[in-house]
This record gives structure tokens, sequence and C-alpha cells, in this order.
């Protein structure tokens, strides 16, 4: 496992930390991209960014997801609406406990990159499926870091490598949130931290909703089917403080895999 990602070669990284997301292949350099050496799946690699853009399934929503999310990045993060909301310092706070220096992790759905951007010195592997979001975050420059373009329903790692997951305010756009927490729990290893956040003012049902942030027994139940411990945790905003109770402004799972 790599431990600082940035001493490793711009390229060598690919085929150390990923593998093929549709037969788990090893992958090999060829000409401008990485391809697969048990099922020939080409991935083309575009300003040191592998795109694996075959999504986990042909539902029309993955497309739908992309494009939307993709035209979002377009536009400055201050023309966003709802960005101060959805990208708060108080929830990045709570978040960079967790993840222990000299640690390795992977955020699923980096978006503008805030999280990253708090923790410069700390080894991270940025994985979202809007190619826009990681070109911008790219051009910030942000240490220690390196992108790829997949989805966190299937994702390009092998199993039982992370030693920290997470995911902030992403989990309610999914297409499939419970093939997330499977693969997620994949990709984890013994031991590993699992950091889940879920942004009520987003936790709308704009698309069905396998878990509900005010209702997270469902959730914690499915982590521990996986193997994972967790835990929630309500962040009152407004009030500054920590609840047990389920009107608070996010709520985070925390966990530990088996």
């Amino acid at each position: 496992m790599l431990e600082y990602i940035d001493s490793i070669n711009e390229n060598d990284w690919m085929t150390i930390v990923l593998r093929c997301p549709t037969c788990g292949g090893k992958l090999k350099f060829k000409e401008n991209g990485l391809q697969c050496s048990k099922c020939n799946e080409f991935t083309q690699i575009i300003d040191g960014i592998p795109l694996f853009k075959k999504p986990p399934s042909n539902k029309k929503e993955y497309l739908f997801e992309m494009n939307r999310y993709n035209n979002i990045a377009l536009k400055p993060p201050e023309t966003y609406y709802g960005f101060d909301d959805s990208y708060p310092n108080e929830r990045i706070n709570i978040l960079k406990p967790y993840l222990k220096d000299k640690i390795l992790y992977l955020n699923v759905g980096q978006g503008f990159g805030q999280l990253e951007k708090s923790m410069p010195y700390k080894s991270k592997i940025c994985l979202d499926q809007c190619i826009e979001f990681l070109k911008y975050c790219q051009k910030q420059n942000i240490p220690n870091i390196r992108y790829v373009m997949g989805f966190g329903e299937r994702t390009p790692f092998n199993e039982n490598y992370f030693p920290a997951v997470v995911s902030d305010s992403v989990f309610q756009t999914l297409v499939d949130q419970r093939e997330f927490l499977v693969e997620q729990a994949r990709i984890l290893k013994p031991k590993g931290i699992f950091l889940l956040t879920i942004t009520y003012k987003w936790n709308y049902p704009r698309k069905p909703q396998d878990f509900y942030a005010k209702q997270p027994d469902l959730l914690i139940h499915f982590l521990d089917e996986l193997g994972i411990k967790a835990k929630a945790i309500y962040r009152n905003l407004s009030q500054n403080k920590i609840t047990d109770y389920e009107n608070g402004d996010f709520l985070l799972i925390a966990g530990v895999k088996n």
C-alpha cells in the first residue's frame, strides 16, 4: 500500500493502486492509457487522470448525474447555490480528526476539493465521476494528491486497500446507495475508517433514497452486515454543537471495518 503517494512516479502509481473495475484484472500502460491484462478493457489517461468512464450499469441516471455536476464544476464555486452550506468549515473540522497523519485516504466525490485543501500534507486519492471537478481541483495545485475519474458504486481499486475512506455530502446523490456501500466495504482495509456525511438540506426526494439521514438505524444495520461497526453523530451548525437527536444540519456516519 502507498503511504506517500507524492513519492511515486506520476504514472507508476496507477499500476500499483488501480485495477480494472470490470473484471479486477491488473492494469498495464499502453500508448496514452491503461489496458487490463485480463479483459483488455482500455482506459484513457488525460492530463495525468485515468478516466474510467464506463458506468456500473446502463441506467440513464448515471449520465444525467455526470452532466449535471460537470455543469456545476464549470462555474466558480461561489456561484454554486448552497456552496457555503454544502461545504462548511464546521463539517470539515469534524472529519479531519478521523483522518490521522501518515495514512492514505480515499475521498469519493471530492467536488471542489475543500477537504483536500484543508489537509494538504496527508496522502489522498480523489475519485469523482465528473471530469470537470477533477480538472478544477487539479488546477488548485493541492499537494500530495492523485485524481481518478470513476464511480463510487464500482471503483478501480483492490480489495482491503485503503486505511480510510471518506465521502462528504455525496451519498444522497448516488444512483445506487447499496452498491456504493458494498463497494466501499470491499476496498476498505480491516481496521480501516469509514466516514460518510449526509447533509439534510440535500437529503430530499429528488430521487428514491434507500437510506434517509433522519432514520440512520437501517444504514447502520446494513453497514454492520458489511462488517463495518458504525455510529451516527448529528451536527447542528446553527447551535455549533454535536447532538444525539435527529434535527441536526447533517449526519456523520463514522465506522471501523472489522
